[in-house]
């Protein structure tokens, strides 16, 4: 119960900031074979019971691609092409493309474990995509039920 007020929160507060700076990102998914064979900038997050999320961020693009919630999970892994990654997943990974409304310009890509929720900001002024990735299966630290 705790778990779900604090997401309802947060899904709250990134709605209420998504007209400042979600307003001008969209995300669809896309089928495995669409992702593109050239390398990009990889981190990687591993929930405590094997969920696995990989974004995928464009080198070229000026917007960094971030963990903003939990960050001890992630981990930074390089120039990597995404296909790489295909075999680390226990479940097959939905894959999505996250790019800019107004320039249409690809600004990433996100492969994750079906059973893992995220959420994603950004803010063009800051020229940032956060990720929160959870996992709902986690019981955590202690604190969570």
């Amino acid at each position: 119960m705790i778990r779900f007020v604090a997401l309802s929160c947060l899904l709250i507060l990134v709605l209420s900031v998504g007209a400042l700076g979600c307003a001008g990102l969209s995300f669809q998914r896309i089928d495995l074979k669409d992702l593109p064979e050239t390398p990009l900038i990889a981190t990687v997050y591993r929930s405590s019971t094997k969920g696995l999320a990989v974004i995928l961020d464009e080198p070229n693009d000026n917007v960094v691609a971030t963990v903003t919630y939990e960050k001890f999970r992630a981990k930074k892994d390089g120039l990597k092409v995404p296909q790489g990654y295909l075999k680390d997943f226990i479940w097959t990974p939905d894959a999505y493309v996250l790019q800019d409304k107004e320039s249409e310009k690809v600004l990433g890509y996100l492969l994750i474990s079906p059973e893992l929720e995220w959420l994603v900001h950004y803010n063009r002024g800051d020229e940032v995509l956060g990720f929160w990735i959870d996992d709902p299966y986690d019981s955590g630290c202690g604190y969570r039920k």
